[in-house]
Parts: C-alpha cells; structure tokens; sequence
C-alpha cells in the first residue's frame, strides 16, 4: 500500500499486477481512499465483470465499517427507471417536469397544467417538492445496491437514479462501470453529477487488461441497411431538399447492396445465417476501401449532400423532441436522416485511416439479406490517452497485466508510472504446473487423427486422476465440440455452447464439485467462463489448457496487427494484437485454480509450444518466454504418456499431507 500511496502523492499512473489472494483491490482503495480525502478528491472503481461488481461492494463495506466513507453504487438508467425509459425520454420529462412545477407555483392555467402534467415524471415530482434528507442519510450509512436504492424509491414514489444522482456531491467513493469512463458522452454527465473535473478523479479500473477491448468497442461505429430505407421514409416528408436528399440515400443503399452482393464467394450467401457475418472491402494492411470508391463514383458530390442532409436531420431532430416536449407525439422519435448522416460524415473521412478498419456485416433476416456498415476501431489509444492525461492519477489492476510497457504504449499512457507485481501468495506445494510435449497443435495439425486420439488420450488421463472437477479451455468452440464428441469417460461432460445458459452449466457443474463428485466443462480460451467467476475449492480442482489458443487470424484481428506495426513497428503488430492477449487469457485460464491459501490444483497447459525446451526446438514458435519469469520458473515439463501419473502422485501427496496434518491436531 506505502508504493501506492507515494504514487498517488506524486499523481502516477500505477500498473498493478497480483495474483488472486495479493490483495488488489484493498490494496488501491485504501490509499486512494486516504489520499483523496486530504486532496479533495473523488475515487472512482470502475469494472466491466458484474461479479466483480459485487465484490467491490462487500469491499466497500469493510473500509466502511472502519472508515466511514461515503459510497455510491452506479449501474445503467434503464435498470433503475421507474417508467423504463431511456435517456433522451427521460431528459424531457425532466424538462417538463421543472416547467410544471414552475407553472404551478406561478398558478398558471389550470388547462396547461393539467397537459403538461401528463407529459411530466411524477417520480421526479416527488423528489423535487419533497425532502429528500431521509434517503440521503439512509443512502450513506452503507453501502447500498442500486437494486436496494430502487426499492427504497419505488416505496416513496420516487426514481432511485435521480435520487443517486443528487447524492454525488459530497461521495468519496463511486462503484461503477467501465462505460461510465469510456463514453465521453455519459462521463460528461457523470463528472457534472458528481460537480468536478477529470483532474479532480482517482480512477480504479479491474481488469485492466480488457480496457483495450472495451475502448476498441466503445469507439466503433456502425450503420444498418434498415436505417438507412427509415431515414429514406423519414425524409419522404420534407419539402425542402427532401426529394435530392432520398435520392441520395437510395443510391447508398443501393451502394451497399451491390458491395456486399458482389463479396460473396462460392456458396456464401447460401450459408449466411442470423449472426453478423464480416465481407471485406479492404485489405487489411491497406487504406483504400471498395464501399468508399463506389460511393464516390455514384455520387461525386457526397460531402456536400452529407453536410445537407445532416443539417436537415438536426432539425427534424429538434422537431421530434419539441413534439414529444409538447404531449404531440406519446413517443420520442429520433432522427434516422440525423443518425445516417452522422455516420458518413465519420465513415468519409476515416475509412482510410490505418488506425480505424471498415467492413460490411450481413445477416439472413426474414430468409432475406440484409448490410451494415461497420467502421472498426483498431488503436484505441486515440480515445484513452486523452482520459490517462486528464485524471489525477489512475490504478490499473489486474492479474495479467504485463507486459507493462506494452499496454502503455497501447493505452498512450505517457505520464510517470509506477509497475507494481506480486506473485501468487498461497503455498507452492500446494498447485503443480505441468508443460505437455504433445505435438504443437497449429491449424494445420488439429485434425490429424493420431494428433486427435493423442490429445483425447492425455484428457481422459487428466480426468481419470483428477481429485475434482476438471475445467478445460480450448482455442475454439469447434474444438470443444470435437473433444465432447469424443470423450470416453464416466462422469458427466458439459459443453459450453451457444444456446445453453452459461449460468445453468457453472451452477449444475459447480454443485456436483462441491458434492465431492466431479464433472468435466468444455469451454472455449476466448469465451465468457475465462474471466469473471469464481471456481474457488472444489468447484474446479484441475484447469486444462489445450493449445495456444490464438484468436481466429481474420481481416479484424489483422486490420488491429498492421495497424500497430504502423505504429509501433515492424512485427509489434503480432506482439500487441495477438500474442499479448493471447497469453493473458491463457495466465488467466491458469489461474481458475488454486484461489486460497487453503485451496490445491493442477494446471496442465497442453501443447509442446509451453514447454521449457520450446525455445530451442520451436524458435519464434515457442510461447515459454512470453510468460512471467515465476510463472515460467513452476512449470514441469512432462511426457504426454507420463501426465496422468503426475496427477496421481500430486493429488496423493497431497491427501497424505492433509491426513499428516490432520492426525497432528
């Protein structure tokens, strides 16, 4: 905490990596918590993991009961809306609301009034001509969920979120999303809530090796076919400019349609089915696409009919809101015209840019085809500099955050760092991690049949002598499938797959764990059982990772690599978009296991590219030196036909030690 703390005093930007059981999050809250009060600042601890979420509260909590700090949960509007509206609904019922009640008190027209009342949100009547001290005082003596915080309002018939959003002034600690620090729009929002500046904000972010992720997302622009026919039928209506304006969107849908149409390869149409399928129209390490060339052959003055087109939309927009304002319209509409033009205007002038990649998505709708324009965004540092440069300090936390350097160059952290990381506290002999020497299971090898009965052997070995439930990660969803197909075995094997709830297979696969039985759950390295639940004790005392598990190398994955090596260099590219995070969520599969000081495991990492003698047998192919030097330092190298007797001996040295243990107290 003391290298925390003078960080904070010198307004540093802390990378903090520790294994589960370090003590990350008490460890950043209590001097962030302690220097914010004495420089009248506000700390903020943002996630993107609900189960994180709940965590911070129970943290929050204690420091509470020692402190007594003033704490805020924040979750989305549409949770917490008594009326279930959305913002932009919400902000002009406020707006009306605030006229009513000073129309009332001027005692206007009983006419007006009674109109405008049924365009008002009573729920915020009622906080603005009550007393709202009870909540507040009620609000801060613990810390409250955003669930408890509704409830409570709905009793008073008031709304929960105004009431936490006049509560913010005097918080010293904020329990929120990453969005809330992402989206420019809902910081702005937010930081008036909360009635300072960027400068003013400590800012935590868990799992921060997802920020890049999740800036890339928040950042990323799209427009669907649908869209763009609504703006067409919305600007059918205007008298002015309206009959240039539709021609204009008929020949972009027409654009789109031709540029899809003609991406299809043999076959493809056919197979297109209800998710969002990516076409091409550039080539990833270029910066001319199809879609762009084509619009400016069919529309050589495009720029101009944009601009147009978005100063029309900007006043229908306006139009729709006066009328909804007024009680002329019972819904808010939205300017389609606003939207498609808002889009050009960005697509226009950055479908070019290294730093962005578009692409054309298609689905099958109604049996029937249908596009969206996508504008990706491949180096998110453009948007999380400005952020890093404007807070008064930050802690990034996580449990696979190096390289340090690389995910500051990544986020254009630029300000002075301090790098903090602790290895796993728990007892060595208590985890054992074993390399396997099976063949390296590229692409190429996955369907050899001796590779397939080879790696189906070592698993039925692993699950033989696994003293608990056996957690195994897979580089894809087809290779989970592949092995479930095939798996002999008595015990029950649960595949994590599209349609099933998640949620059902942790729950019935934990249970039968913490029975003292074991099952087996397939899932897949990049899928959502990775990161964010807690396979504590029994609920998984072996975790499998089978191959390298690098992500699907398509145009996107491609497009983010060229641009990196455009901006960091030659072969930084590979590094930052897809070994980087490759061997993130492999350390983070790893660690599934072994999450108390208690606690025991095995961690098999299946693929002769992990192995300590890779680096001088596989070359660049090895992955043994991109994990931590510790990290590196327990693995075991093992023949595959030897891994089940590693097993059988680790789980019985273990069991003896427990009865030695035992026998001694």
């Amino acid at each position: 905490m003391g290298e925390i703390y003078r960080a904070l005093l010198d307004e540093r930007i802390v990378l903090f990596e520790g294994a589960c059981g370090t003590g990350k999050t008490l460890s950043s809250l209590v001097p962030s918590l302690h220097v914010a009060k004495n420089r009248d600042k506000t700390v903020l601890i943002a996630t993107n993991v609900h189960q994180q979420m709940l965590q911070f509260i129970d943290e929050a909590k204690e420091i509470k009961k020692a402190a007594n700090i003033h704490a805020i949960v924040l979750k989305g509007k549409l949770h917490m809306c008594p009326l279930e509206k959305d913002y932009e609904e919400c902000n002009l019922l406020r707006e009306n609301t605030y006229r009513l009640i000073e129309l009332e008190q001027l005692q206007a027209d009983v006419e007006t009034i009674k109109s405008l009342r049924k365009r008002s949100c009573e729920y915020l009547a009622n906080i603005l001509q009550g007393d709202i001290t009870e909540f507040y005082n009620w609000l801060l003596s613990d810390v409250r969920t955003p669930e408890e915080v509704h409830e409570y309002a709905i009793l008073d018939e008031m709304c929960g979120y105004e009431l936490l959003k006049r509560s913010m002034r005097d918080i010293d600690l904020v329990i929120c999303n990453y969005h809330h620090l992402l989206n420019p729009d809902i910081l702005a929002k937010f930081l008036s809530w909360l009635g300072c500046e960027l400068s003013d904000i400590i800012a935590i972010f868990d799992e921060a090796h997802n920020i890049e992720f999740a800036a890339r997302s928040h950042a990323s622009l799209k427009l669907t076919e649908q869209f763009i026919e609504r703006a067409m039928n919305e600007v059918s209506g205007v008298d002015v400019d309206g009959k240039e304006i539709y021609a204009f969107l008929n020949i972009l849908r027409g654009t789109l349609r031709e540029t899809y149409e003609s991406r299809f390869g043999f076959g493809e149409r056919e197979r297109i089915g209800t998710e969002w399928h990516d076409l091409r129209i550039r080539d990833p390490a270029g910066t001319e696409d199809l879609l762009s060339e084509r619009i400016l052959q069919h529309i050589p003055d495009v720029n101009t009919l944009v601009e147009r087109a978005y100063l029309i939309g900007k006043e229908l927009d306006s139009i729709y809101r006066n009328q909804y304002k007024e009680g002329l319209s019972d819904t808010l509409k939205t300017s389609y015209l606003l939207a498609v033009s808002s889009f050009l205007r960005d697509y226009l002038k950055l479908a070019s840019d290294p730093g962005y990649y578009p692409l054309i998505n298609v689905r099958r709708e109604d049996n029937e085809i249908t596009g969206r324009i996508e504008l990706s965004v491949c180096i998110p540092k453009n948007f999380t500099q400005p952020l890093f440069e404007s807070l008064y300090s930050a802690i990034l936390i996580s449990a696979t955050l190096r390289p340090f350097e690389t995910i500051k160059r990544a986020l254009g952290i630029n300000r002075n760092t301090t790098e903090i990381s602790y290895a796993t506290p728990f007892p060595r002999e208590n985890r054992h991690t074993i390399a396997v020497a099976t063949p390296p299971l590229f692409l190429k090898n996955r369907d050899d049949p001796e590779i397939v009965q080879l790696i189906r052997g070592v698993l039925e070995g692993i699950i033989d002598q696994s003293d608990g439930n056996i957690l195994i990660f897979f580089p894809n969803y087809g290779e989970a499938k592949r092995y479930h197909g095939i798996l002999d075995t008595n015990i029950s094997i649960f595949l994590d797959e599209v349609g099933i709830s998640p949620e059902d297979i942790k729950k019935e696969f934990f249970e039968i764990g913490e029975s003292g039985k074991k099952a087996v759950l397939l899932t897949y390295l990049w899928g959502t059982l990775t990161e964010g639940v807690d396979y504590r004790g029994d609920r998984a005392r072996t975790v499998v990772v089978v191959g390298v598990g690098y992500p699907a190398l398509g145009d996107r994955v491609r497009a983010i690599q060229y641009a990196y090596d455009r901006e960091f260099g030659p072969g930084r590219g590979w590094e930052y978009a897809i070994e980087i995070p490759t061997i993130r969520k492999v350390r983070h599969a790893m660690g599934r296991v072994v999450r108390s000081p208690e606690d025991y495991g095995v961690r098999v990492l299946l693929d002769a590219r992990y192995t300590s003698e890779s680096p001088e047998i596989m070359g660049r192919y090895s992955v043994f030196g991109s994990i931590p030097t510790e990290e590196r330092a327990e693995i075991v190298d093992v023949e595959a036909e030897k891994v089940k007797y590693s097993l059988m001996n680790f789980f019985n040295d273990i069991k003896k030690s427990r009865s030695q243990l035992n026998s001694i107290r």
